[in-house]
């Protein structure tokens, strides 16, 4: 692989830095854009879970898209959760690459907040060949919070419910441990929470007495319902809320016409593979899926949707993504 380090100067003056990975150091490449998933990343898509590097996705990515003969182009996100300015950056990102000389026709690949970039962004550079569209949502938050609130968190809460009255007590959380997961998400943020002196309480939504003990039917499933009419009321728990109701992608999807390939795994954590179902049917003839079993929302082995925290990437994916570029895109 050879690198070229390239740096990206946007209309306010604000730079991006980035890489091409190349095959060779001459030529033409047809080249994928790696675009990421949401919050804080760089160009190696790095995940972190308890002060520990989980994984560094693109760069196996790439390396298996440089071995199969493309080029590929990654970058440091800047800007974490404002959707608007990460699509302006990755509009200028897209505008950049398609200039380059080594570069004969562009790719995209979107994870997860990167599915809804490339479905945005396509329309606006006709040399776009094909999309890869890896674990995204594909009806907005509304669907997105569902899964998380009224299917995972309430399968949580079930499961830690020790003498199954569908009543949870501080006591039945004593043994949870903070992780990257979805559940962590929604227990850490909108659940649990410590008094003056330091000791685990409930949200006071949920256990508004304070008695240390609520409802899953009576409270939790109010708040879940609540947050999913609405996701914009997130904002009483997350100062990085979703400020906009999204609809999802699927009127985008639907004017498409390029090569799709839809990848979803079966215990996604984060976002229900049902997605990648309607996001393949909204793409018609133009759609493949593939989906994975017993793999998560970053395509790496997870055991069950409650504990993906996003792991490596299996080699198999990668080598049906080529497979799939060879036979729809060359």
């Amino acid at each position: 692989m050879f690198v070229k380090e390239l740096e990206i100067t946007l209309e306010n003056g604000m730079k991006i830095s980035g890489e091409l990975d190349l095959p060779e150091r001459q030529g033409q490449w047809k080249t994928i854009i790696l675009f990421h998933g949401s919050g804080p990343s760089d160009r190696h898509a790095t995940v972190e879970s308890m002060g520990g590097i989980v994984s560094r996705n693109f760069d196996l990515l790439s390396e298996g898209f440089v071995k199969a003969r493309y080029a590929v182009f990654r970058y440091d996100k800047r800007e974490n959760y404002d959707i608007e300015i990460i699509i302006r950056d990755a509009r200028e990102v897209t505008r950049f690459v398609s200039g380059l000389s080594e570069v004969e026709g562009i790719l995209f690949y979107g994870w997860s907040e990167g599915v809804r970039v490339c479905t945005t962004l396509v329309s606006d550079f006709p040399n776009v060949q094909a999309l890869i569209l890896q674990s995204g949502i594909a009806e907005g938050w509304s669907s997105y919070f569902s899964y998380i609130l009224r299917e995972l968190t309430v399968e949580k809460l079930k499961e830690l419910d020790n003498n199954s009255d569908s009543i949870l007590e501080i006591s039945d959380f004593l043994n949870c441990i903070p992780d990257s997961t979805s559940i962590s998400f929604s227990l850490y943020l909108l659940i649990l929470g410590t008094d003056k002196e330091g000791n685990m309480k409930f949200n006071e939504e949920l256990d508004p007495e304070g008695k240390g003990r609520f409802s899953i039917i009576d409270n939790w499933i109010p708040l879940a319902d609540e947050i999913v009419a609405d996701p914009t009321t997130l904002i009483r728990f997350a100062e990085n809320a979703p400020g906009e109701t999204w609809a999802g992608i699927l009127d985008d999807i639907k004017k498409i016409q390029l090569p799709i390939l839809v990848l979803h795994g079966l215990n996604d954590g984060w976002i229900s593979p049902v997605e990648a179902v309607q996001i393949a049917k909204a793409a018609r003839n133009n759609a493949d899926i593939i989906l994975f079993k017993g793999l998560g929302h970053s395509l790496s082995k997870v055991s069950s949707p409650l504990k993906d925290e996003g792991g490596t990437i299996e080699d198999e994916v990668i080598v049906r993504v080529v497979k799939w570029l060879k036979k729809n895109v060359e």
